[in-house]
């Protein structure tokens, strides 16, 4: 049996251990969501600075080749904006909400499509995919979701009008 000097130095040892690794593991975390939320609110500035949104009302993200945050907000007389921020070097488009086509509208539109929507993103197309697809707006509706025989896809339409860009069906 281990003499109670001995048993103490180890329960020492094991806490002083113990707390310097959740130090470790709790610095890495909040290093990484500051950098991450430090983006986000540089992001939210320049929409309120390069945009004609005065007051954000909500923020999603839209993963295209890059980062773009999503927000939604209203102007000085109380219109509805988009204000699609990518970055840096850091761009800025705006769109009035009421010219884009609602959640609601947007899962029907899916549904006749044969689309069980599991997430829906709105995003704005870069000058790549716009040209690429041709569309005639540059806002975007990607649905991520199930077929009818249960295959998992990404569905992409048009913001505005509602018509099908473009269907990725991923590999099982």
């Amino acid at each position: 049996m281990m003499p109670l000097a001995k048993w103490k130095a180890w329960l020492i040892t094991i806490a002083a251990i113990v707390v310097l690794s959740a130090g470790a593991i709790f610095m890495a975390l909040y290093n990484n969501l500051n950098t991450e939320w430090k983006y986000q609110r540089q992001a939210a500035q320049i929409a309120l600075n390069e945009s004609p949104v005065l007051h954000i009302t909500s923020h999603s993200v839209f993963t295209d080749t890059v980062q773009e945050e999503v927000f939604s907000g209203t102007d000085a007389f109380g219109t509805q904006w988009y204000a699609f921020v990518s970055g840096p070097p850091w761009k800025v488009h705006a769109v009035r909400t009421k010219s884009v086509l609602k959640q609601a509208q947007v899962k029907a539109i899916a549904a006749k499509a044969g689309v069980h929507p599991i997430s829906m993103h709105l995003g704005y197309l870069n000058g790549q995919h716009h040209s690429a697809v041709t569309a005639s707006s540059q806002v975007v509706w990607e649905i991520y979701g199930t077929s009818d025989t249960g295959k998992r896809l990404y569905l992409y339409l048009n913001g505005e009008t509602g018509k099908q860009l473009w269907k990725y069906v991923l590999s099982t």
